[in-house]
């Protein structure tokens, strides 16, 4: 993987989002390239400091203000309401919290910088300046997988799938390569009901092991505790 690539993916490595074998990519990378592995430090940190950061008191007299200025007739819906109205409920609410939360934190950082003047530097100040640039990069790319998601019931598994994989092992990382997490592990688990024995599993899994690519050993390891058969390693 090239540095842009795991960068892009480490604010789901964080969160434990990433499927079992991009995860193994990305660790991999990580083991060999000290930049990619600071710059998840210091996302890591900046992260922590902002968890840690106290809820502020609001100033007097700011409920009177709001009632004040919806009544003057500033309380019209806005372009973000209006574009969320239009839109079926179910894609609505997934569009609208990473769009809200990039609102709130644009909110909040206007209305504490009067109050407490520029921010005095400091050594986590451009580790924090990263992680808001990688939230907002986050947030649409969010908003952009919700757009595009289709209700599926699941990724289907060819009925000869396990026998075309004890043939080429690499055909179960050409067929799990596009996939999430969860349609990845549907996808291994309707390959698993095909193993019918613990031979046959055990079979594909050492395939799987002998092969070059990284994602494999990670697959066999799954494959293997949806089959229900305890790995061999």
């Amino acid at each position: 993987m090239t540095h842009g690539e795991v960068r892009a993916e480490l604010g789901d490595y964080l969160d434990g989002d990433l499927p079992v074998a991009r995860r193994a990519l990305v660790d991999a990378h990580l083991d060999a390239c000290t930049d990619c592995a600071s710059h998840l430090h210091e996302l890591r940190a900046a992260l922590d400091a902002l968890h840690s950061l106290g809820d502020p008191e609001p100033p007097p007299g700011l409920a009177d203000a709001v009632l004040a200025r919806i009544a003057a007739g500033e309380g019209r819906p806005g372009v973000l309401a209006r574009l969320l109205g239009g839109m079926p409920w179910d894609l609505r609410s997934r569009l609208a919290t990473p769009a809200l939360v990039l609102v709130s934190a644009a909110i909040l950082v206007l209305w504490l910088r009067p109050a407490f003047g520029p921010l005095a530097p400091s050594p986590t100040l451009p580790s924090l300046e990263r992680a808001l640039g990688s939230a907002k990069v986050l947030g649409a790319s969010a908003a952009l997988d919700a757009a595009s998601e289709e209700p599926s019931a699941g990724p289907i598994v060819p009925p000869q799938a396990l026998d075309e994989a004890l043939r080429d092992p690499a055909s179960v990382l050409r067929a799990t390569e596009a996939l999430g997490v969860a349609e990845q592990e549907a996808w291994l688990a309707g390959l698993a009901q095909q193993a019918g024995s613990r031979e046959r599993a055990l079979a594909l899994a050492h395939a799987l092991r002998g092969l070059p690519d990284p994602r494999a050993a990670a697959l066999a390891d799954a494959f293997l505790r949806l089959a229900g058969v305890p790995s061999s390693r």
